[in-house]
């Protein structure tokens, strides 16, 4: 066997050259002093790397103890262990550990060189630093392995880190109550020389580069004990010097206990970087031996027995037929390219050398040769290279214009580029005929050779080479300079310019030829050393005149050139500006521009909008307003012109034609003041725009019927934006007729007083409607609704009864007829109103009070007597008025035949006696046209047109303008209005209290602001109480207002879906 390497030669062997063909670097060094840390910590001279207690055994037997177990072609024995005493604990025993030997294939993990890597130590913690170095693939199904248990050449590079497996399967040693658990101990050998002594192999100067558990193998199964790592590895070369010598490695595993299943050892070594031609041959690995190496002499703690061998069959990897290094077929090529062509002469030019490897095979001591031109100097090399070993400039020499490039070796597919700069010769030829290759025979101003080679077969050779010639381009000729003035000059004229070609360096015979651009012409074609320019017709410009110069002794063309400005003087001359007076500033419109003029060099010049300028800004009556027209010349010099608008408003506003009338037909026609207002608005001129504010400085107040006639006349200030004022009259007047209505709310309120023939002027509601049912002239003793000879009807002789049955209420219906009569004519159908009974009808046809529930009979019975009563009290024929000649607002529209208000009286006794039952619909149209016929002249006054009410709390205010005899009015509080709906009967009670006897309106508005109900009655002293119809207000909210004079009281009323 070997002898052991001592402490001192491995240090020294660490700072000596490792890598044949390069230079150990410091952090090469330290990476070779890491992997010797094992070693260093013996500080006794030993070889041995122990982690925990260096073996617990001497370096002497550690050497015996190799020596023993390192014959090459010896098989491990297999050692059976006794059985432990019975009255200790089983005892870890070779028999418990099994262990296969493989090598990863070299195809999966990167292939690279010792002094790129640093190895893990004891214990991987992180990823493999061997990318892809692994037993196998997730999910390790048999055919996931990647492992191999043979090597060959065309998968390996010289000098490359070489990495084994050890798949130790652990079966079932004992728990160990140390804190390193069981131990095993692993020796394997690498042969340094080929079967057939041939002088390559795995590299003795590395050794074993490096030991260590890797738990990132997918493969690795360990439990979640105490971790296995490796606590020592040591080697010896053994058989030194001889065609037998090897590296033998010891490695020491510690950790193990029962949980682990596969704990995977991974082992580097390095093959030799050189391997002499011809050499022929397998390496041979193989492991060894394998023994348990338990640390403690107590059988209790561990194993008390080291040095039980572990069941191994002879496991050898070799690397075969090392000849193939030399004849696996590698494609390798280069080509390359230069940066720039044509060249300068003095400047650099960068070549790209590009080599490839393109399989199969590795390619090993691939070097690459540049042969650089003559007229070039080199200057830099640098290198990108991503793969396996990566060359840097350091691997490049250059001498004697010979850059040599050593890449070591390329993986298949790998691609490198050497980039080569050179310095081109100041004196380098520039004859040309250059092109992309060099096929075309030359002559080249610059050419370069390269060359790649590789021991690796390459069965295609043609592409090892390549040639790159670059053109050179002349030197620069020499400049130029034009003579002649300097300007500036005057339209039209003409200036002369000359160059002369032999001021220019280098340029041997010269052609000269002219060009001119700008406000300039010059003769086409213009050649020769002189040349006559003629400037352009412009007022302000220039023209540039060049001369180009091609010489025969120099590279590119020659040009100079000489720029002259064309000047126009400012002589312009605008005629005088205008001006005007005006009322308005509408009326100071753009006066439109003035007349062209010309400039200093007689063209003509027309003037431009500027825009005009407000003083105040903005004029609203009084101001200026200044236009301004500028002359701009073609050299840019400018004049203003201006027109001067005096602004002054001395016209009031003119009041609007038409808007009074004495023709009117109903006192609503006549616009109250808000309408007026808007309608002036809309007619009012004036000669200026501007907003015309309009006030009402006098209004005769509302129109009254009153001897046959009503009017009302305003006098409307009108106002322009200047304060200018006008006044403007409007009258309104037209014919009436005064009749008189009461409503039946009125003819059933007994202690009302209305107006009547008297003396007083007015009566007690009962002796106003005694006298008219009893006079001949009117009721003659009775009041019949409906038709007696249809069989029914509805006759009243008793004056009292009518203030029993009225205000009537509830939906407008027929008379009940025939089966509901209490008084009268129960099976003819005529019902009677008398002395004997004021209810005609049963009782569900009549409030508890009397009060009959059929709003269209009250209305009815209301009807007839304001017949009677108009023409008594007033002489007014009431029942004769034509309905379309009544100022009134009848929401339905009736029949034709329904001429007058007596017609409208015929129809309702018509419906009311059962003969219009087929139209139900009539009722509320003829209900609706009844109540607006009675409430219309209520108490001997035209009622006001509803007017719409805006928002959600209605104001309601009164005339100041009218007249009145009323006292001062009497505050009212709202929360004194109180309403009490009857939904039995569709009508609500009002209730509220009242200071006086005065008139009084009821209004009730939807919340939209529209007026859908009024109603007038005069207030007693005291608690008042008004019953009101809902029935045909639809579902909604509404506000209710009671107006007394200048005070309302307001509630809201919400009537639910019925």
């Amino acid at each position: 066997m070997g002898k052991l390497r001592t402490i001192q030669q491995l240090v020294s062997k660490s700072f000596r050259q490792i890598k044949p063909k390069g230079k150990l670097s410091l952090p090469v060094i330290f990476i070779a002093l890491l992997g010797l840390l094992p070693v260093l910590s013996l500080l006794g001279g030993s070889h041995s790397a122990d982690f925990k207690s260096l073996f617990g055994r001497t370096p002497e037997k550690a050497t015996e103890e190799v020596a023993a177990k390192a014959e090459p072609a010896r098989e491990t024995a297999k050692t059976e262990t006794a059985a432990p005493p019975a009255t200790m604990p089983s005892i870890a025993g070779g028999g418990d550990y099994s262990i296969d030997f493989s090598a990863y294939d070299p195809i999966t993990y990167n292939r690279l060189f010792p002094t790129q890597i640093i190895p893990p130590v004891m214990r991987n913690t992180g990823t493999d630093p061997l990318e892809g170095a692994n037993h196998c693939i997730a999910p390790c199904a048999p055919s996931d392995n990647t492992t191999v248990e043979s090597l060959a050449p065309e998968d390996l590079a010289l000098g490359q880190i070489v990495a084994f497996d050890y798949y130790i399967e652990v079966g079932n040693p004992p728990a160990c109550n140390s804190t390193e658990g069981d131990c095993i101990t692993i020796v394997a050998e690498w042969n340094a020389k080929t079967t057939s002594g041939g002088d390559f192999g795995y590299d003795t100067d590395y050794g074993v580069f490096a030991a260590f558990i890797d738990p990132s193998d997918p493969s690795h199964s360990e439990g979640m004990g105490i971790d296995a790592k490796v606590t020592s590895f040591s080697y010896v070369i053994a058989d030194e010097g001889t065609n037998n010598e090897r590296i033998v490695g010891t490695i020491e595993i510690c950790g193990l206990d029962p949980a682990d299943q596969v704990v995977v050892l991974e082992v580097w070594v390095v093959l030799q970087s050189e391997i002499p031609e011809g050499t022929t041959g397998n390496v041979q690995s193989r492991l060894v031996s394998s023994y348990t190496s338990g640390t403690s002499d107590n059988p209790m703690v561990c194993d008390p027995e080291p040095g039980e061998n572990i069941t191994t069959s002879a496991q050898t990897i070799p690397l075969l037929r090392v000849r193939e290094f030399f004849t696996s077929e590698a494609g390798i090529e280069i080509v390359k390219s230069d940066d720039q062509d044509p060249v300068n002469l003095g400047s650099q030019l960068t070549y790209s050398l590009t080599v490839t490897n393109n399989g199969p095979a590795v390619a090993n001591d691939v070097v690459v040769s540049d042969n650089l031109d003559a007229n070039t100097t080199f200057v830099s090399v640098a290198i990108t290279d991503n793969e396996g070993y990566i060359a840097t400039p350091a691997d490049c020499s250059e001498v004697g214009g010979v850059l040599t490039c050593d890449l070591q070796f390329l993986n298949p597919g790998e691609t490198v580029v050497i980039q080569v700069t050179v310095q081109v010769s100041d004196t380098a030829p520039y004859a040309g005929g250059g092109g992309t290759d060099c096929s075309g025979g030359g002559p080249y101003d610059l050419i370069n050779n390269v060359t790649v080679a590789t021991i690796t077969d390459d069965p295609d050779k043609t592409n090892n080479a390549d040639c790159e010639p670059t053109d050179v381009n002349p030197p620069n000729c020499g400049d130029c300079v034009v003579d002649g003035p300097d300007g500036p000059v005057c339209r039209n004229t003409e200036q002369a310019f000359t160059v002369d070609p032999t001021l220019i360096a280098d340029c041997g015979t010269a052609t000269v030829v002219w060009s001119i651009t700008g406000n300039g012409a010059i003769p086409n074609p213009s050649t020769g050393t002189s040349v006559t320019v003629t400037a352009g017709d412009v007022c302000s410009g220039s023209y540039t005149i060049t001369a180009t110069v091609t010489c025969s002794d120099c590279a590119g063309d020659v040009e100079c050139s000489k720029t002259i400005n064309i000047n126009t003087p400012n002589q312009l001359t605008p005629p005088p500006n205008g001006s005007a007076t005006v009322d308005c500033p509408t009326l100071a419109a753009d006066p439109g521009a003035p007349a062209d003029i010309t400039d200093a060099c007689g063209r003509m010049v027309s003037a431009v909008l500027v825009g005009s300028t407000d003083t105040p800004d903005p004029i609203i009556c009084d101001g200026q307003r200044v236009w301004t027209y500028r002359y701009t010349d073609c050299a840019g010099n400018t004049a203003d012109w201006t027109y001067t608008y005096t602004i002054a408003d001395t016209s009031p506003p003119s009041c609007p034609p038409a808007l009074g009338s004495n023709t009117l037909t109903c006192a609503d026609n006549i616009p109250n003041p808000a309408g007026l207002l808007e309608d002036i608005q809309i007619g009012a001129a004036d000669n200026c725009p501007g907003a015309i504010s309009s006030e009402i400085i006098l209004d005769s107040g509302p129109a009254g019927c009153v001897d046959g006639s009503f009017g009302r006349t305003y006098i409307v200030q009108l106002t322009d934006a200047c304060g200018l004022s006008t006044e403007c009259t409007f009258s309104f007047s037209g014919s009436c007729e005064g009749a008189c209505t009461l409503t039946q709310g009125g003819w059933g309120n007994a202690g009302g007083k209305y107006p009547w023939n008297n003396e007083q002027g007015k009566a007690p509601t009962l002796e106003i409607i005694t006298f008219l049912l009893e006079d001949e002239q009117y009721g003659d003793g009775e009041l019949v609704l409906g038709d007696v000879e249809e069989g029914n009807s509805l006759t009243i002789t008793n004056p009292s009864c009518i203030l029993v049955l009225l205000p009537g209420g509830g939906k407008p219906q027929a008379l009940p007829g025939p089966g509901a009569i209490l008084n009268g004519n129960n099976l003819g159908g005529d019902a009677l109103a008398n002395e004997i009974n004021c209810v005609p009808y049963q009782s569900r046809y009549h409030q508890r009070n009397g009060r009959i529930k059929n709003v269209l009979i009250g209305n009815a019975i209301a009807l007839q007597l304001n017949i009677w009563y108009s023409e008594e009290v007033n002489g007014v024929p009431l029942g004769d008025m034509p309905l379309n000649g009544i100022c009134m607002a009848i929401e339905h529209e009736l029949p034709d035949t329904i001429v007058t208000i007596q017609d409208l009286m015929d129809l309702a006794n018509q419906f009311l006696s059962g003969q219009l039952n087929e139209f139900p619909e009539l009722a509320s149209i003829i209900n609706d046209a009844v109540t607006a016929v009675n409430e219309f002249w209520d108490e001997c006054e035209p009622s006001d047109p509803p007017a719409p009410l805006a928002g959600t709390a209605p104001v309601i205010q009164t005339d100041q303008n009218a007249n009145s005899v009323e006292q001062e009015p009497v505050p009212w509080n709202d929360a004194q209005l109180t309403i009490r709906p009857n939904p039995a009967s569709d009508e609500v009670e009002l209730a509220f209290p009242s200071g006086l006897e005065e008139r009084a309106l009821i209004r009730v508005m939807s919340m939209d602001g529209e007026m859908v109900r009024t109603e007038k009655f005069v207030t007693v002293e005291g608690m008042n109480y008004r019953r009101m119809e809902t029935y045909n207000l639809p579902a909604g909210m509404y506000w209710v207002m009671i107006q007394r004079g200048e005070n309302t009281l307001v509630q809201k009323l919400v009537i639910a879906k019925r």
